[in-house]
């Protein structure tokens, strides 16, 4: 078994700031409404860049939501209800040079694709296509990227991941639950997350899977937990009281080992927050022997990177949270919209 321990300074969150910047986020997407196609669009009509509604009712439990980061929207050159036809690039796609589209002026025209490309059947795509994926030998395909890889290998270089979304509760007084899937050429991770109380958050807790291709077998499938308890947390930071388990938890596990961390608060110097992270790697079953061996000769490895690895986190916080917390309403309403 091998355990490590590094202690960070972090800048502290108020505590009710959790609770009014979720309110805030959860007023955006109430915002929010649906197409016929499933695009979804803010109240002054801009699109959400990637994200579909694929079945339910928007924000109720039963909706599906999927989405292709990088795939394109309306607002990047795909067509809008009542507007221009989207048009396609310059360069090559699966049957050979596009034209250029009408009016061209010698600038390069966007290329646009539905997310995902529908099979050849010599018809035109229409939205409901977005989403759907192929199969292939290797799994689900997630569909071509505009280069156009060849079908049956998903593993190839700039294929894009897809994103599906389930909302399994939606309640902004008891809790949110949404079951979370990525997939692509690195494998598919699955993920259920809850948030109790979403108005006075008390407990988020994700439990999820992994399936990594490329890997071998007893390093190709984990699974694991992690629990945040928000009021045992802000006791600790505040009073310095140690509750009777670590507020976070987290636990993965794989066929060949086993990794469970700890973190702590306390009062730190000049009202910081002194944070404790522990975590040990211990094997699993009969790989103990080989997982002690193996641990033995990295351990000093492994150190160096849990540490630089919290150093780095601990920059990027103090960094980014002041700027966060000292946002109003609007302006981190601002600034949860400024890339849409």
């Amino acid at each position: 078994m091998v355990s490590l321990r590094h202690t960070v300074l972090l800048t502290p969150v108020p505590r009710a700031w959790p609770a009014d910047a979720l309110a805030v986020a959860l007023d955006v997407m109430d915002s929010t409404r649906p197409e016929a196609d499933g695009r979804l669009v803010l109240p002054d009509g801009r699109p959400v860049p990637d994200v579909r509604l694929t079945a339910g009712r928007h924000l109720e439990r039963g909706a599906v939501y999927e989405a292709e980061p990088g795939a394109g929207t309306a607002g990047e050159g795909t067509a809008v209800d009542g507007g221009p036809e989207a048009v396609p690039g310059p360069g090559p796609g699966p049957h050979g040079a596009a034209a250029p589209a009408p009016g061209d002026t010698g600038a390069p025209a966007i290329e646009a694709r539905p997310a995902a490309a529908a099979p050849d059947t010599g018809r035109e795509a229409r939205p409901e296509d977005a989403g759907r994926t192929a199969r292939t030998p290797q799994g689900p395909a997630v569909g071509r990227t505009a280069a156009g890889p060849a079908p049956g290998h998903p593993e190839q270089p700039g294929h894009p991941e897809r994103v599906r979304v389930a909302v399994e509760e939606w309640n902004r007084r008891r809790a949110l639950r949404l079951g979370i899937t990525t997939t692509g050429p690195e494998g598919e991770i699955t993920a259920d997350c809850a948030l109790r109380a979403p108005d006075r958050p008390r407990v988020a807790e994700v439990t999820g899977r992994a399936h990594l291709l490329g890997v071998m077998p007893l390093l190709s499938r984990f699974e694991g937990r992690a629990l945040l308890r928000f009021d045992d947390w802000w006791e600790a930071a505040d009073t310095g009281r140690a509750p009777r388990t670590a507020p976070l938890r987290a636990r993965l596990r794989c066929g060949a080992a086993r990794a469970d961390l700890r973190a702590t608060a306390r009062p730190g110097p000049g009202g910081t927050w002194q944070v404790t992270v522990t975590a040990r790697i211990r094997g699993r079953y009969l790989f103990r022997p080989v997982a002690a061996l193996v641990l033995a000769f990295v351990h000093a490895h492994l150190r160096r990177a849990f540490t630089d690895g919290l150093e780095s986190m601990a920059r990027d916080w103090n960094r980014e949270v002041p700027r966060l917390t000292a946002m109003s309403a609007d302006a981190l309403r601002r600034e949860m919209l400024k890339d849409v």
